[in-house]
């Protein structure tokens, strides 16, 4: 067995959003992504960048993971969750001659804010990858949140989706 040294390589937010956004067009990505959200409270965007990460070889502590975690469902919480909320308490308005107009300025609104987001996971992410070099126990990064959610069975499906 061949072991790969990790990749410590600072990760690009553009780059990132990219692959987000491609991962996220198969249809099946989007729809088990939307799943866990709605049934284990996962954050989509975090699914995406930690299973970006993993493929490519990057390795965190779970200190370093956990602390992504919490700053990222801090801000998620205060700004893009009641965004989110808001988007879908507006369905209940749909006869509001303003409705689509308004539904289209919410859904530009929270994508804003899920880029804030990715750009907290990876300024996160470089933060840490500048801090790693000690003989700390690295883990593999989605691996570690679909054990933290409970889900880690369901983790090789998203992996398959990268082909």
């Amino acid at each position: 067995m061949t072991l790969t040294q990790p990749n410590n390589q600072i990760i690009d937010p553009q780059i990132i959003w990219h692959q987000v956004c491609q991962l996220y067009q198969a249809d099946q990505v989007k729809s088990q992504c939307l799943r866990w959200q709605d049934g284990h409270n996962a954050n989509v965007n975090l699914i995406l960048i930690l299973t970006i990460l993993q493929q490519q070889n990057y390795q965190f502590t779970e200190a370093q993971l956990q602390s992504v975690l919490n700053k990222l469902k801090s801000f998620s919480e205060q700004t893009t969750g009641l965004i989110r909320k808001a988007r879908f308490n507006w369905r209940t308005c749909s006869d509001n001659p303003e409705y689509q107009k308004l539904k289209q300025a919410l859904l530009a609104c929270e994508l804003a804010f899920e880029q804030q987001e990715q750009r907290l996971i990876i300024e996160q992410f470089n933060q840490a990858l500048k801090q790693n070099a000690g003989r700390d126990r690295y883990l593999s990064p989605a691996s570690w949140y679909f054990k933290h959610l409970g889900i880690q069975a369901e983790l090789q499906n998203l992996l398959d989706a990268f082909g």
